[in-house]
């Protein structure tokens, strides 16, 4: 079957993942005829960019963009402006999708006219192991619900779905509202995830089919760097002025009151000496926790109230270093 149009665009940034790319490209390209494939290799250095031209000598519906390294965020929104289908979807080069997300969408089991689909994100880890992002969404608390009603339900979630993967989006939607990644910082999925649920008017959860999130070394977060710290912390500065506009400001802060119990352990990791030209922009935002919604955040309220800032995010630096040395 061919198809006169792409429906689906998959947007695939692609940057020394040889070992797992090929995975990623087959499930998409299970996908069907009526999906395009862009990658844009991101100046990779191994043999990723290779395997890309490979698979796109095979098939003419996998476009190939070799750039030179600019980050994610650039090759994202270089994706999106080659995009021609009607929906886009994001997928990391060294995860994958199982193989019947589009057959069953197509049949029904979402709302395709819902300017967002949300779907499972399940973490993969190195040895094998599955286990569900623990978002939380249900589909008859979001689906043709007010969008006051499907922000407060999100608001509410163990974890904030800031993920890029695991989402439909209406092309369409993101070309109006100029909703675009921010180039250059760690953290833009935050930044682009609050763009894209402040501009939506429909959503809708499809929970028969997944996207896999690989868990692996080469993919933990980076503690200790003072970049991804400030970028963090700029993202979370600017929506909180962002906030003060916005009538459903109440779910927005809680959303960030979620993001900044992220951050803490990013600047818990850092040296006493780098972490003072940060402390007051740090405590200022410290009321975001009194909008938390979940136990977690509760439970990090109580210990910054107990033990100050300081000594609270060292605590949480190091929980959460051993909890990814038990997951690698």
């Amino acid at each position: 079957m061919n198809c006169s149009f792409y429906e689906y665009s998959f947007i695939v940034p692609v940057y020394n993942t040889e070992k797992y790319v090929g995975k990623c490209i087959e499930s998409i390209l299970k996908q069907g005829e009526c999906c395009e494939l862009i990658l844009v290799d991101d100046g990779s250095t191994d043999s990723s960019g290779n395997i890309c031209d490979f698979y796109a000598r095979q098939y003419e519906r996998i476009k190939v963009f070799h750039n030179k390294n600019s980050g994610p965020g650039v090759a994202r929104n270089f994706g999106l402006d080659k995009a021609s289908g009607n929906y886009i979807i994001f997928v990391d080069s060294d995860d994958y999708v199982s193989n019947g997300l589009i057959k069953y969408l197509d049949r029904g089991y979402a709302d395709r006219s819902a300017d967002l689909i949300f779907f499972n994100i399940i973490k993969k880890f190195s040895d094998g192991r599955l286990e569900p992002m623990a978002e939380g969404l249900k589909k008859d608390e979001i689906y043709g619900k007010p969008m006051n009603e499907v922000l407060k339900v999100i608001s509410k979630c163990s974890k904030f779905p800031a993920s890029i993967g695991g989402k439909i989006i209406k092309r369409d939607v993101l070309i109006k509202n100029n909703i675009r990644f921010k180039e250059g910082i760690v953290g833009e999925d935050i930044d682009w995830t609050l763009q894209l649920v402040c501009s939506i008017n429909s959503a809708d959860v499809y929970p028969e089919e997944s996207y896999y999130y690989r868990i692996s070394p080469g993919t933990r977060r980076s503690y200790g760097s003072v970049k991804s710290m400030c970028d963090h912390l700029g993202v979370l500065e600017e929506w909180t002025e962002k906030a003060k506009e916005k009538t459903t400001n109440k779910y927005i802060l809680s959303y960030l009151s979620y993001q900044y119990a992220v951050f803490l352990p990013f600047y818990g990791s850092l040296s006493t000496e780098e972490r003072v030209p940060y402390t007051k922009r740090i405590k200022k935002l410290r009321f975001l926790l009194s909008y938390g919604k979940t136990k977690k955040i509760k439970l990090i309220r109580f210990a910054v109230g107990l033990l100050g800032i300081n000594e609270a995010s060292k605590l949480l630096h190091r929980y959460v270093m051993k909890r990814d040395e038990a997951n690698a």
